[in-house]
């Protein structure tokens, strides 16, 4: 497993939890709590490596009690944000896609300033594309 899968799987993780212990928690990170792999030691490693990821970015503090290493959100991961710059050729394919869903719904007025877009405007166009992958998947 990579370490941007790993960083992936503890992020949904710490999105319902506040802390992690590899040892008690790691095949919690899977669907079916059973982690089968050619390589496990090695997958071990990669969350290891994610979560070290995590406190070098500000999201986690580590700590030890009882010689048991805990992770420890430093606050809510909802609390955390990004900055992201977004070029004209990006704001238009999301106001297009924006523009396509108004058009099926008959609401223009759902539609943003293509040079304004807001982080709703890219939650609201991402939630389109999640949901029309889960009408053409069945």
């Amino acid at each position: 497993m990579v370490i941007i899968e790993s960083t992936q799987k503890l992020l949904k993780w710490f999105a319902l939890n506040e802390s992690f212990n590899l040892t008690d928690n790691f095949l919690d990170l899977f669907d079916k709590k059973v982690h089968i792999s050619n390589t496990p030691d090695a997958d071990k490693a990669s969350v290891l490596a994610g979560l070290e990821e995590l406190v070098l970015n500000g999201v986690l503090k580590k700590a030890a009690i009882n010689k048991k290493e805990y992770y420890i959100l430093v606050r809510n991961l909802n609390s955390f944000s990004q900055t992201v710059q977004l070029s004209p050729v990006t704001s238009l394919i999301i106001y297009e896609i924006l523009k396509e869903y108004a058009n099926f719904v008959k609401n223009n007025d759902i539609l943003p300033n293509p040079l304004q877009l807001t982080e709703n405007d890219v939650l609201t166009a991402l939630t389109i594309l999640r949901e029309a992958g889960k009408v053409t998947n069945k």
